[in-house]
Parts: C-alpha cells; structure tokens; sequence
C-alpha cells in the first residue's frame, strides 16, 4: 500500500460521511491499524501525501491540519 492509498484507507475509515478529519486522526488510524509501515517521519509523510492528494482534486484543506474528501 502506498502512502496516498494509506491516507485515502484512513480518511474514510476515520470520517465515513465525509466531514472533516485532523492530521492527528489520519495518524493514529494508520498506527492503531499497521496500514502501512511507521517510521519517525510520520506527521511530515502525511502532510505531504494530503497535499498530493489536495493536488490531484481528491481531498480539500478545511484548515490548518484539517481536510475533507472531495
């Protein structure tokens, strides 16, 4: 699984009927779940995959820290 399939995997698991979601929420999902394997890069690794996904149209920046699939 990639980094982006893993934050997708946890955004809809975390918000089902789409409303927001933190960056917090995004991690812990990953780490309770082992989705994908940790390393101490975490919190930057998902920032970065939102914006790549906020790139391609998937998810939209509600505020700092706070996303929503599109």
């Amino acid at each position: 699984m990639t980094w982006k399939e893993a934050v997708l995997t946890a955004m809809r698991a975390v918000s089902p009927h789409n409303s927001y979601v933190r960056n917090q929420e995004i991690q812990h999902y990953i780490e309770k779940q082992g989705i994908i394997e940790l390393n101490n890069t975490v919190k930057a690794t998902i920032s970065k995959n939102l914006e790549f996904l906020e790139h391609d149209g998937k998810v939209e920046r509600i505020d700092r820290g706070i996303w929503r699939m599109k």
